[in-house]
């Protein structure tokens, strides 16, 4: 597995050997499971959004920008 750290929170997007990518704590805690074809590729500079690339069958996949309710993401007003 590998993770990718929050750059402001304890936070990590955790790719696991087996099994979904999740959130975790810094002591480990699973926060949340993230979809099964969801792959985290990094944080936003200010930490308000994830860039996840999302399995689309034999075309390839899909970039997303996922965000906090309410979020700006960096460069935003």
């Amino acid at each position: 597995g590998g993770g990718l750290w929050h750059p402001r929170a304890d936070v990590a997007a955790v790719l696991p050997g087996a099994g979904p990518p999740e959130l975790r704590a810094a002591d480990g805690t699973r926060i949340r499971p993230l979809p099964r074809d969801a792959r985290p590729l990094g944080w936003t500079p200010d930490g308000r959004g994830l860039l996840v690339l999302r399995h689309a069958g034999a075309a390839g996949g899909i970039l997303e920008l996922w965000t906090v309710p309410g979020a700006q993401p960096a460069g935003g007003p």
